[in-house]
């Protein structure tokens, strides 16, 4: 097998997807509705060309993709045949969102397979790119053009919609850009990079790009760091512990003199000042509230398949408390809608790029660390498993976590 001309067509979606994503984002600001959103036009393609490729290319990981949305189907329909009423266009739609992961992941594992040096570059191009775009919605956001992270223009995200998602994809794309221009050895480019960075994280203001991107930059250093001490060596410390003590300063005084501070102020008081609650921003309450809408309806069947997508929102709507919101809590909301059977369906793809990474002779702590914090963001917030907007950059990163010698390639 070769490199085809339809993996150069869905490289060149991939790479401007966030392009495509932000002009969703722009007519979205501006109302224009249309029957099917523009992300939607570029992104179905691109997962049947995935799909159509790795059908080619490797059966048993499109063997597995499948197993899992049999999973999922299984839950909708044992639920249906309960409640008679499931909303299927819903249920597929969120189906097809997990599958984003997956899909990418293992298509990028089969590329790496054909043509290492292809699967490379066109990594490389797609996460530049992305960055770019990223930097200049973050910009056009701060200059008043685009959304806030949260309500009162409290941080900025451009014209991307979801915030949730942009924190993750911006700790995924930074964590892939940084790592590789250290091990390249262009350190000065690291650290005009990770001042980039941080300033990004701080103009997004939500607590996860704020703290995971300050935690990776200090990180990529300190585990290449070798013991010899050097006079080089010394003088590179000092000056990087320098530049993080300015941008700490810069941190806490932009937080300090933004709508940030007085958000935080306003949660500490109306969560009583329970570290918990600010942490996960409520979502502890909410997740003990929708237990317990849940549990009337509590068959021992909804254990292994859920309630379904329809059900599990049908649920929360018993209550006054919720306004046919999930949790956003990723783990806790895919339980409710499919299920131990159906969590752990979507959990599997994790726990096998992890264990490729621990079988891997190529392996850097850095890449897992990422994947570890995008699960416990995911853990402590929404929208991370099943994203359209940082699902592909995610799956592509899990990629790395597969060589040549451990991706079971013969079909």
């Amino acid at each position: 097998m070769k490199v085809t001309f339809i993996d150069k067509i869905v490289v060149f979606l991939l790479s401007i997807i966030l392009l495509v994503d932000s002009i969703n984002g722009f007519l979205l600001l501006n109302k224009v509705n249309t029957s099917i959103s523009l992300s939607q036009l570029v992104k179905f393609p691109i997962l049947f060309f995935m799909l159509f490729r790795i059908f080619l290319l490797n059966r048993k990981y499109l063997l597995h993709i499948f197993s899992i949305v049999f999973i999922l189907l299984t839950s909708v329909f044992v639920n249906y045949f309960q409640i008679a009423s499931i909303n299927f266009i819903a249920e597929f739609t969120l189906i097809l969102k997990l599958m984003v992961i997956p899909v990418c992941l293992y298509y990028f594992v089969c590329l790496k397979n054909i043509n290492s040096d292809f699967y490379n570059n066109s990594v490389s191009k797609i996460f530049k790119i992305a960055f770019i775009v990223l930097f200049v919605n973050i910009f056009l956001s701060f200059v008043g053009v685009g959304y806030s992270s949260y309500s009162g223009g409290i941080g900025n995200k451009g014209f991307f919609y979801a915030g949730n998602e942009l924190s993750a994809m911006y700790l995924v794309i930074n964590s892939y850009l940084l790592l590789n221009v250290y091990q390249n050895y262009q350190r000065k480019y690291f650290y005009l990079l990770s001042v980039i960075a941080i300033a990004l994280g701080l103009l997004i203001s939500t607590k996860v790009s704020m703290i995971s991107i300050l935690f990776i930059v200090l990180l990529i250093p300190l585990t290449h760091l070798k013991l010899k001490i050097t006079p080089k060596l010394i003088r590179n410390s000092v000056f990087f512990l320098l530049a993080i003590v300015l941008f700490t300063f810069i941190l806490i005084e932009n937080v300090r003199t933004s709508g940030v501070y007085a958000r935080w102020v306003y949660f500490f008081k109306i969560y009583d000042y329970d570290f918990i609650s600010i942490l996960l921003s409520g979502r502890n309450i909410t997740l003990t509230e929708s237990w317990n809408m849940n549990a009337i309806n509590f068959e021992p069947l909804n254990a292994f398949f859920g309630y379904s997508y329809t059900g599990f929102i049908d649920n929360l709507r018993q209550s006054s408390f919720f306004k046919a919101k999930a949790n956003e809590m990723d783990f806790i909301d895919l339980y409710f809608m499919y299920g131990i059977l159906g969590l752990f369906s979507v959990l599997s793809v994790w726990f096998i790029a992890i264990y490729n990474y621990f079988i891997s002779y190529n392996k850097n702590i850095i890449l897992l660390i990422t994947i570890l914090l995008i699960l416990f963001i995911s853990f402590i917030s929404g929208h991370i498993l099943y994203s359209g907007l940082s699902g592909p950059f995610i799956g592509i990163y899990l990629s790395q976590f597969f060589t040549n010698s451990n991706t079971n390639f013969k079909a």
